[in-house]
């Protein structure tokens, strides 16, 4: 995979590597609309047939989930049988979370059979205020600066003109 920026390469080929190697911790993408963290993410996934989940069509249909069934757990909406278990958590913290959909989010952050690549626009106190230091230690666990992408440069859509 070739990537538009060497950060983003070097990024790519170090999460690839360290997932192959055994990690089994969370990374984060952040930085402003349009910064190609979505792009990122989903190829890191696909390196190991992982999923993308946008967060706010997620919390939705976990909800249609625990409405149908009586037995609802939102693990089910992340296991998998193959190891490992990527998933893209896409657009963390993209809306204000009712106070349910903070509690689902830290029940599957809690899962921890699963390794999350999330991304954010909000940076580490944005999130800690929008869903609390809870759901933010799990999204931090075990990870250090190098496992965090901050996307620079301009949004890649505005600069189409019509």
């Amino acid at each position: 995979m070739k990537f538009d920026s060497e950060d983003k390469q070097k990024y790519f080929d170090q999460v690839v590597n360290k997932i192959k190697n055994g990690a089994t911790h969370n990374y984060i993408l952040t930085g402003k609309t349009g910064r190609g963290k979505t792009y990122l993410a989903t190829e890191i996934a696909k390196q190991f047939n992982g999923r993308v989940m946008f967060v706010p069509e997620l919390l939705s249909k976990m909800k249609q989930a625990m409405l149908k069934y009586n037995d609802y757990s939102p693990v089910r909406f992340v296991s998998k049988r193959t190891k490992p278990n990527v998933i893209v958590l896409d657009d963390f913290g993209g809306r204000k979370p009712t106070e349910w959909e903070i509690d689902q989010l830290f029940r599957i952050l809690e899962y921890k059979k699963a390794i999350y690549i999330i991304t954010t626009n909000l940076r580490s106190d944005e999130l800690a205020e929008l869903f609390g230091d809870r759901i933010l230690s799990r999204v931090l666990e075990n990870m250090d600066k190098t496992d965090v992408y901050k996307a620079q440069g301009n949004d890649r859509r505005l600069k189409m003109k019509f």
